[in-house]
């Protein structure tokens, strides 16, 4: 995992938070009858982190604005919506890009979904 963490930050030039890291370190997550809903709120792939993140940053969100490079999707909910960490400002907060709402990287609060990672993690166990 630390290899696949390590790839990210250098295919982004960025540094993933330490929450999110450690998340995806100590995966959460026991064995599922659905490993996909599971699997896509926050997604270990290696190959669909970076394909995602990238289209996300050369296409945008939904073509209503662009998406910031300072923004990470994390997972998604298979219905077009992305769930996303801010990596400025060392803001803990998950938040969701809904497809059916405008899309305003500027106006981050209104997206926020949960305050940090456990809060996220234990609302997608309680689904």
């Amino acid at each position: 995992m630390r290899n696949i963490i390590n790839t990210i930050n250098n295919t982004f030039d960025i540094e993933l938070p330490s929450f999110y890291t450690d998340a995806l370190i100590n995966y959460p997550f026991p064995p599922s009858d659905d490993p996909d809903r599971i699997e896509g709120q926050l997604v270990k792939d290696l190959d669909w982190l970076i394909k995602t993140n990238r289209k996300l940053r050369e296409n945008g969100f939904c073509y209503q604005d662009y998406w910031p490079n300072h923004f990470f999707a994390i997972g998604f909910d298979g219905f077009g919506n992305y769930y996303f960490i801010n990596l400025r400002q060392q803001d803990t907060s998950i938040y969701i890009a809904d497809h059916e709402e405008d899309f305003n990287h500027k106006e981050i609060s209104s997206m926020e979904l949960a305050s940090n990672i456990e809060e996220y993690i234990n609302d997608c166990l309680e689904e």
